[in-house]
């Protein structure tokens, strides 16, 4: 069994993997993934995220995007927004970061490992019988090998250590 890191879901976590997968080997694979300038984090970067090294730390990412409430649903789209959105501790939904920077790594982690779909128009039912066109994401359905199983992230030491 391959043993990885389970974290659980923060900005302060992700931007820790998303470090791991970048890469500066022009002859790589790669995504271009926005990150935040060390020296000055108010300023965004693109740099290179290496699609090796996304797959090297799938486990662990998967791990992370499993927490996210819209896979704790039978859901096959999201808004934007659901990215946001943390299931903890099998009970509540909360908010687990406002930072855009840290919505689109985890889109484009989850798009990468085949969790996530692009971005798609669709239509949702208004209460007064009308339409209304907004963007969203399929996901694969409940079922299907790609769908992300859902995770729990429990604070302190884990059954399986």
């Amino acid at each position: 069994m391959n043993k990885f890191e389970k974290r659980k879901l923060s900005k302060q976590n992700l931007h820790e993997v998303v470090k791991k997968c970048l890469t500066q080997e022009d002859d790589d694979i790669y995504i271009e993934m926005p990150i935040r300038d060390e020296e000055n984090p108010a300023d965004v970067i693109v740099a290179k995220a290496s699609l090796n090294k996304i797959k090297e730390h799938s486990d662990e990412i998967k791990y992370m995007l499993g927490q996210l409430h819209i896979f704790h649903t039978e859901n096959n789209s999201m808004q934007y927004g659901h990215l946001a959105l943390l299931y903890k501790d099998g009970k509540k939904v909360s908010e687990w970061t406002k930072d855009p920077i840290s919505l689109i790594q985890i889109s484009r982690l989850g798009y990468i490992l085949g969790a996530m779909d692009v971005f798609k128009k669709v239509q949702i039912p208004l209460k007064d019988g009308s339409t209304r066109e907004i963007s969203a994401t399929k996901l694969p359905p409940v079922g299907d090998k790609r769908r992300i199983t859902p995770t729990f992230y429990k604070e302190g030491p884990s059954l399986d250590d």
